[in-house]
This record gives C-alpha cells, sequence and structure tokens, in this order.
C-alpha cells in the first residue's frame, strides 16, 4: 500500500512509523524538515518538505499513485483543504482527516472524507467510563506516556475561564462534568464549583500539572 501523510507531529509520525513496519510505502509531508526527526533513524520512507495545498508537493511525495492520504496537521483548515485536493484533483480512494472541531466533522463527512475527531473520540471514551459510575482519578494511557485525570473544582476555584487555568503546554482538557452532562469545553467557558475537568497530561508534565491544580486552589 502507498500512503501519504501530511504533518508530522505525534500523531503522524507514529502512524508513518506504524505504515513502514508493517511493509507499507510511506512518505511523510510537513513544513518544517526538523519535524522529521520525530521519525528517528530507522524509518524506510521519505520526507518531503512542503505544504499538502500545493499539487506540486503532493505530486512529488507521490499522491498519484497513493492508496491513502492522511491529514494529521495541527490545523483544521490545513487538513480539510489538502484532503479536498487529494480527493477531488488526484482521486486518492481513501483519505482521512483529523478535525479537532466536533461542528465541523458531520459536515465534511458528506463530502466523502473520513473524519476523525478526536475531541469526540476522547470524550466518548471518557464517558463510558464515567457512565459506568466507577471513579476515574487517574489512569495511563498511550504504554504510560500520559496520564488521565479527573480535577474536581473547588469553590475557590470557581469562577474562573478555562483559559484562565493555565494547565501545562503537556496538558490539554478533554472534557467538563457537570451535574452529570459531559461536553467539551471552550477556552471562555467559566468553571463552577463541582464541575470535574478530565485532563490529558503528559507523563513528565504530570508535577507541573498539580502544582497548577494546587495553586489555582489557593
Amino acid at each position: 500500500m502507498n500512503a501519504v501523510i501530511l504533518g508530522c507531529g505525534r500523531v503522524g509520525s507514529e502512524l508513518a512509523k506504524m505504515l513502514a513496519a508493517d511493509g507499507n510505502h510511506v512518505t511523510v509531508v510537513d513544513l518544517k524538515a526538523e519535524a522529521f526527526r520525530r521519525l528517528g533513524g530507522n524509518f524506510s520512507g521519505g520526507t518531503i518538505v512542503g505544504t499538502g495545498i500545493d499539487p506540486d508537493t503532493l505530486i512529488r511525495a507521490g499522491i498519484q499513485e497513493a492508496d491513502v492520504f492522511a491529514a494529521v496537521t495541527e490545523g483544521d483548515n490545513r487538513n480539510i483543504m489538502s484532503a479536498l485536493v487529494a480527493k477531488r484533483m488526484f482521486n486518492v480512494s481513501k483519505v482521512l482527516v483529523r478535525i479537532y472541531d466536533p461542528r465541523r466533522t458531520s459536515i465534511y463527512q458528506e463530502t466523502g472524507l473520513e473524519t476523525i475527531c478526536p475531541t469526540l473520540v476522547g470524550a466518548a471514551e471518557f464517558y463510558k467510563v464515567i457512565a459506568q459510575g466507577e471513579p476515574m482519578l487517574s489512569m495511563s494511557v498511550n504504554g504510560g506516556q500520559h496520564q488521565v485525570i479527573e480535577w474536581l473544582l473547588t469553590e475557590s476555584q470557581a469562577g474562573r475561564k478555562i483559559r484562565a487555568l493555565r494547565i501545562p503546554d503537556d496538558a490539554s482538557i478533554a472534557a467538563l462534568i457537570r451535574d452529570g452532562n459531559l461536553s467539551v469545553p471552550l477556552a471562555d467557558t467559566v468553571v463552577a464549583t463541582g464541575d470535574r475537568l478530565i485532563v490529558l497530561v503528559k507523563t513528565t508534565a504530570m508535577n507541573a500539572m498539580h502544582a497548577v491544580m494546587t495553586e489555582v486552589e489557593k
């Protein structure tokens, strides 16, 4: 199988290494050459510096022979635009797009793109645990590289916007639980007493995360 992957971040690099390890021909495209360091020295595929919305860049990456195109950059717009180029201009049969904004997911599914929304996937998995009535204070995921923690907000922490909580760069808030209802909070969402935040934290950032929780509590 021939695969072209746009974006050599954490997801893109891991996906590329998995596919290459299975014997597939993989080419990774990224705007920055230094991003390819994530692939390691044993990566057997190819790399192209460029943008996924440029047809010439995609041609150099082998899009005309590609069976699969996966757009997994950090930007929804870049992913969508490059995926449409792959689908409509080069007729790639299987086009996958990572979209963070849940509101856009169903819209672009109607264009024939296969969308994956980590926000919805993560929230759904957390909800399964919560709905079963089992407390989820902390659990390891991704081979121990990340931790999922449940942060119960106190009265002293209430009234702040999500953005004001100043969590570490290696942490992200996946869901908010309020009165038994689960939602995906925005940066301007104001938290209230008794809210629970489900936070995905890189294991190496756990001390920083606990420090933030303690600082806000004070």
